[in-house]
């Protein structure tokens, strides 16, 4: 598994941090992205690699000019997300349901929230999220008032599947990166 980490601080600048052990049948792994910029959507993956590899280099659908950035998300890149693990078979779908067996994180311009299993979006007011198998500790070592970084490392001693090699990164840098 891992950790991954999203925050947004007073000035409404969005940080992503994670540690770079990716766990696959029992086997550890590091260099495997797990927070990639797809387009304008940077996306922070836990659970199924797969999931990731698909979201990483599936096509995001186009956005209009001036179209409210939640209303986006929930009804054209979300559908966009189910259409594709559907089309690829990487995801159990019904007909009213979903899970990919993996959590996301995405930040899409100044939007900061949480897909589940089910591709629900959440947002949380405190501004801080945290998915993987280290998240419950990353997230409490967040909500205590320690920095990024501090909240990996905290993490990374106390879960077997997070290692301490830490890169936190802006929103905007991962965006610049990715062009």
């Amino acid at each position: 598994m891992t950790t991954i980490i999203a925050t947004r601080d007073e000035a409404g600048v969005i940080r992503f941090g994670w540690d770079s052990q990716v766990t696959s049948g029992g086997t550890s792994h590091a260099g495997t992205p797990k927070v990639f910029a797809n387009g304008k959507v940077i996306f922070g993956c836990s659970g199924i690699v797969r999931t990731a590899n698909i979201l990483r280099y599936m096509d995001v659908p186009a956005r209009k000019k001036g179209q409210d950035t939640r209303k986006w998300i929930v009804r054209h890149l979300i559908p966009a997300i189910i259409s594709e693990l559907k089309r690829v078979d990487a995801a159990y779908v019904s007909d009213h349901q979903v899970n990919t067996l993996s959590s996301v994180i995405i930040a899409v311009d100044d939007v900061l929230g949480y897909l589940g299993g089910d591709l629900a979006f959440h947002e949380d007011r405190k501004d801080a999220y945290a998915v993987g198998s280290g998240a419950a500790y990353a997230l409490g070592a967040l909500l205590a008032g320690r920095n990024e970084s501090d909240s990996l490392r905290i993490a990374s001693h106390l879960d077997l599947y997070t290692n301490d090699d830490i890169t936190v990164k802006k929103a905007k840098r991962l965006l610049k990166e990715a062009k």
